[in-house]
């Protein structure tokens, strides 16, 4: 049978042959190398997955030069996923960034572990990720070029303030329900003892609130703060000397 007459009787030849453990023969009943078996089974896998083979001229750890490469169109194997098939580079597969058909130059990655000489490799036309697949559901649409997500929880310290750049997060970047959750959270009263030095924002108008809101007892000698069942949560020493009136710092009640 004429090599590449017809993918699949190759396919079922090659089983053929691989029972036969080391007797296979081709056309006309003469032995078959073993160079004649793998491309054989290159084309197959190849014409299976629409997929193009090659040997490089020359590369780098991110470029594979092959002058063998036709195609004309700038970019025309953008997207797509190269394997390299031979040597030190053999299995390793990457992501096709660039195609430049003036000098038949495959840009990839990212980097191989060494650099790209004269290896075989298999290019798989627009390799992609199957989102539709992965998520068990339509994909939404793009937002912005960026694909959207949902994060559950996140660990500790994650994100600190040097991740953010200036002004990377502005008012338009907040929507207006994050701010209005923001607005709607509530306070809660502070507990007995004694105000910080340099208290959390929430704090400080905690306890503003709880000036402006709950009972004040104000005595020849102190002035004491409550929360709204009437404990006294701090107070101040208070003295006056007919020329000097003055409150101390606070300290905790009753």
């Amino acid at each position: 049978m004429p090599l590449g007459k017809s993918v699949g009787k190759n396919v079922a030849e090659l089983a053929a042959d691989n029972q036969r453990k080391g007797s296979a023969r081709g056309a006309n009943g003469t032995p078959r190398p073993k160079k004649q078996i793998i491309a054989i089974a290159l084309d197959a896998a190849n014409e299976i997955l629409g997929a193009v083979s090659g040997t490089a001229d020359s590369g780098t750890t991110t470029t594979a030069v092959d002058a063998e490469r036709t195609e004309a169109d700038t970019d025309y194997w953008k997207g797509s996923l190269i394997t390299f098939t031979s040597g030190t580079l053999n299995g390793q597969t990457r992501l096709v960034t660039a195609f430049n058909a003036a000098t038949d130059t495959i840009t990839f990655a990212p980097a191989t572990t060494v650099a790209v000489g004269t290896h075989t490799y298999r290019l798989l036309p627009a390799g992609r990720a199957d989102v539709h697949f992965w998520l068990g559901t339509v994909a939404n649409a793009l937002v912005s070029g960026r694909v959207d997500a949902s994060v559950g929880a996140m660990a500790a310290a994650v994100i600190g303030a040097a991740a953010f750049a200036a002004g990377a997060v502005d008012a338009n970047a907040l929507a207006a329900d994050a701010v209005d959750e923001i607005w709607d959270e509530l306070m809660v009263e502070q507990s007995q003892g004694i105000p910080a030095a340099a208290p959390a924002l929430r704090t400080v108008l905690a306890y503003l609130y709880m000036g402006l809101r709950n009972r004040i007892l104000i005595t020849n000698t102190s002035k004491q703060f409550t929360n709204d069942a009437l404990t006294v949560v701090w107070k101040k020493a208070l003295s006056d000397d007919g020329t000097t009136y003055q409150e101390d710092e606070g300290v905790s009640g009753p």
